[in-house]
């Protein structure tokens, strides 16, 4: 991720006679839905409430247009569309801009799937569209791959071992699959 404008948005308040930094509230929205993404597996509605009382408070003083350009900068448009959706799940609390986030077809399709369930925000997710849903979140096949590598040893070795247990794989063959297989199929969802 690459937020160079985020630091020089801070913003300075004073509370209580003391000099405080705060990100600006199109930052701090962002700040919000990445923690989201890192929560997906242990969600509750906090994390999503928080984004209409931070919209409801802004007004009309957002800066959708810096958001916006951060957020495709940044390849979080999926993560974005999740959230927006969600909240009008949740709430019923339309985000103004949510149909300007470059999502596929089929990516939106997953999502509205998902957050359809009955029992989605219950969390009661079997351990495979877990994984799916984490991945649903990433623009872009590299940002994921890149995720996995940074994770630690033992942490990568738990996604395989959640991923064997949830049936995407046999053996470690798994990693000799045929690329082009793969890139078809990521293909379809990251567009």
């Amino acid at each position: 991720l690459n937020f160079p404008m985020m630091w020089e948005r801070v913003l300075s308040i004073d509370a209580a006679g003391r000099h405080i930094s705060i990100l600006s509230k199109e930052d701090n929205l962002i700040s919000i839905i990445l923690h989201i993404r890192v929560h997906i597996d242990r969600l509750n509605i906090k994390f999503f409430y928080d984004v209409p009382l931070l919209l409801e408070k802004s007004g009309d003083k957002f800066d959708w247009e810096y958001f916006m350009q951060e957020i495709n900068r940044n390849r979080l448009n999926s993560l974005f569309y999740f959230t927006a959706h969600s909240l009008k799940v949740l709430f019923g609390y339309t985000v103004p801009i949510m149909k300007r986030a470059r999502v596929s077809f089929i990516r939106r399709w997953l999502i509205r799937f998902f957050t359809a369930r009955q029992d989605f925000f219950d969390w009661n997710l079997k351990e495979n569209e877990q994984i799916l849903l984490r991945a649903l979140l990433f623009d872009n096949i590299k940002d994921l791959t890149g995720y996995v590598r940074c994770m630690k040893t033992s942490a990568a070795y738990s996604v395989y071992r959640d991923w064997k247990r949830a049936g995407f794989v046999q053996s470690r063959r798994f990693l000799y699959l045929p690329a082009r297989a793969i890139a078809g199929f990521w293909g379809l969802v990251f567009r």
